[in-house]
């Protein structure tokens, strides 16, 4: 049976997700498999597959997409171990409790220099986000990653995710912001097409955060294309509320126009013209009901948004088109959730992993040779656009390449041919061994988001509040 590249969650039907590896043989996915490119191939420290309880593996029938299901080496380590070393350990209800056996943190200097910090002035002190106090505040939350703070690291990777999702879930505060340039960049548009309106497009649409200075991405409705008049009367409305905007084409030849709001730090980034709502509407439609609202995909959507953003690979901007969009990697996501058998339902952690696996290796996706298509892999699709390195097709219109000038693929697939051994590594090596607080932190830095722990410690949002104010004594000695 073909997949419907419109189902909506992640029981979504499909065949078999299966490639010929270079040595020419039959390959559905190995429970076990470890390619020899990969670090695992030789990894110190691993563990025996007997020794890490995958043995007790049950592999998926032939037609199913699945990386090794590694629950239980996910939580080999017991909680109350892991709780042991954090200095305040919550409970999984979010409240929090001491520990005895927590190492307190105790001034180099002399008793008199620790007398000049009194309670009153530890209360009174703002925390500011500079350079040495983030850096302390990491120190002092050791060994929570920041999107666990107050917390156990859930043992498992998917519970991972959700929480990481979830710690980015944009605040009322933030949600206002947004809304509030979405609103402005609307009474701008309409300064010279009155009756436009603008709706939801690309990463947006798939359900990025819209956290503080993310790139919010609009189709316009109502519009055409510009005349050099409309845009010199588009820039004088935009300047005349603080903000800047500049015009582009985008991935798909459309004008697009990318707008700076100063007040709220936000860049809008617009499609308009004659084309745009015929192009991007239904598009946009299927990247809402597929990904933004399903938790598991949403979740593992934004940690990829997340992982690439960090690695410098992501077109945060709308215009860097030599980089993967957020349009581009919803779409990739889709592919792997519809390949997934009818019965296999997974979770946001073996989602992430099977996204990894099927990009990061050549002997799963050939960029060379084949195009990504939400129908996913149970059919491979012949590649449409053999002059692009990358060829990911639009879901409502295949002969369009929502990538069409990205370049060095092959670092992208680097990327995920690491975050796939890491992770996986991770399960498999002893917990006395592991050198990352948790399993996402593993390809995840938790350097940027220490800042919005401490706007969350502002916010009075639990329990980042209650975990901050106990360290406050010692955090004020950093500012």
């Amino acid at each position: 049976m073909q997949p419907n590249h419109y189902h909506t969650s992640t029981s979504t039907c499909s065949s078999a997700h299966a490639v010929d590896p270079p040595n020419g043989n039959r390959y559905v996915h190995c429970p076990y498999y470890i390619p020899a490119t990969s670090p695992l191939a030789a990894s110190d420290g691993a563990l025996d597959l007997h020794d890490s309880g995958l043995h007790d593996y049950s592999p998926a029938r032939v037609g199913s997409l699945g990386t090794p299901r590694t629950s239980e080496s996910w939580s080999q380590f017991s909680v109350a171990a892991a709780c042991s070393s954090y200095a305040f350990a919550g409970s999984n209800d979010g409240h929090l409790r001491p520990n005895s056996g927590a190492t307190h943190f105790t001034p180099d200097a002399s008793s008199s220099f620790a007398l000049a910090y009194h309670a009153a002035d530890s209360n009174n002190a703002v925390l500011l986000p500079t350079p040495p106090l983030l850096k302390a505040l990491a120190k002092q939350c050791q060994p929570s990653p920041p999107w666990c703070v107050g917390s156990v690291v859930p043992p498992r990777l998917g519970d991972e995710v959700l929480r990481f999702n979830e710690f980015n879930t944009p605040t009322q505060e933030e949600e206002a912001t947004c809304k509030s340039c979405a609103a402005s960049m609307e009474a701008i548009l309409q300064r010279v097409w009155p009756g436009a309106s603008l709706q939801p497009s690309g990463a947006t649409a798939a359900g990025q955060s819209s956290t503080k200075g993310a790139t919010v991405h609009y189709y316009a409705t109502g519009t055409s294309d510009a005349t050099e008049e409309q845009m010199q009367t588009w820039m004088r409305a935009a300047n005349e509320v603080g903000a800047q905007v500049s015009f582009t084409r985008d991935n798909r030849e459309l004008p697009c126009a990318v707008l700076i709001d100063s007040r709220t730090g936000h860049r809008c980034c617009i499609r308009y013209g004659d084309n745009a709502v015929e192009a991007l509407a239904e598009t946009s439609e299927l990247l809402w009901r597929s990904v933004a609202a399903c938790p598991v995909t949403l979740a593992a959507f934004n940690t990829l948004l997340a992982l690439l953003s960090q690695n410098r690979i992501l077109d945060e901007s709308g215009s860097a088109h030599t980089l993967l969009s957020g349009e581009a990697v919803a779409i990739m996501l889709l592919a792997v959730v519809n390949s997934y058998d009818s019965s296999d339902v997974p979770d946001a952690g073996r989602v992430l992993l099977d996204f990894f696996l099927t990009y990061g290796f050549e002997s799963y996706f050939n960029a060379a040779q084949s195009s990504v298509s939400v129908r996913g892999f149970g059919a491979p699709t012949a590649k449409k656009h053999p002059n692009a390195q990358l060829s990911v097709l639009d879901p409502i219109d295949e002969m369009v390449n929502v990538t069409p000038r990205v370049d060095r693929f092959g670092s992208i697939q680097a990327v995920f041919n690491y975050c796939y051994a890491a992770l996986l590594q991770y399960a498999q090596v002893r917990p006395s061994l592991h050198r990352a607080q948790s399993a996402l932190s593993t390809i995840i830095g938790g350097e940027p988001y220490w800042v919005r722990v401490l706007r969350f410690y502002h916010l009075q949002v639990e329990p980042y509040h209650s975990v901050i104010q106990l360290k406050k004594h010692l955090l004020v000695q950093h500012l």
